[in-house]
């Protein structure tokens, strides 16, 4: 959705995935992540002097593999992470991480994140959010824990994680 709403934001953009993703991370521009299917949103600035706030809000389920363990958001636009850590030792960066080191197949968490960018662009802008884990080709989980339970009326449900992006006037910051 999309809304003009004055005083320097210039458009506020929404995108939002109701659904379980499953998915395994393989080896990608220094860490293991995967594109999450259909949790992106996309804006388009009015003036390349405009920022873009781009904010996260997600609920990732943990493996019970070492692997699985930590839990990373990275923010993919185009070919560019704009938004990553500094390298230090040669760590891999993300945007965002946990680490839920119990090892329990029921375990989730939210992570969120806002990040500023300044992309000097008047093109349509995609922000395509990608889930990665610890090492060795880890499974990673959105909106689900690794178990998934179903049953009628309770046990696992399936949470709604959001992603926003809000064009801001370059003259405000």
């Amino acid at each position: 959705t999309a809304s003009n709403v004055g005083s320097g934001i210039l458009q506020v953009i929404s995108g939002e995935k109701g659904s379980s993703f499953s998915g395994t991370a393989v080896i990608d521009n220094g860490g293991y992540f995967i594109d999450v299917t259909g949790y992106s949103a996309t804006i388009t600035p009015s003036s390349t002097s405009s920022k873009i706030l781009v904010m996260i809000h997600a609920y990732v389920g943990q493996s019970t593999a070492a692997s699985g363990y930590q839990q990373h958001i990275r923010i993919r636009q185009g070919t560019n992470y704009p938004f990553l850590g500094t390298s230090e030792g040669g760590r891999p960066v993300t945007s965002a991480r946990v680490n839920n080191y119990t090892g329990n197949t029921h375990a989730m968490m939210n992570i969120s994140g806002s990040w500023l960018y300044s992309p000097s662009s008047t093109s349509a802008l995609t922000y395509q959010v990608q889930l990665g884990g610890y090492t060795g080709t880890p499974i990673v989980y959105l909106n689900r824990s690794e178990a998934f339970q179903a049953a009628a009326n309770n046990y696992d449900t399936i949470p709604l994680s959001t992603i926003t992006l809000m064009e801001i006037a370059g003259w405000l910051i």
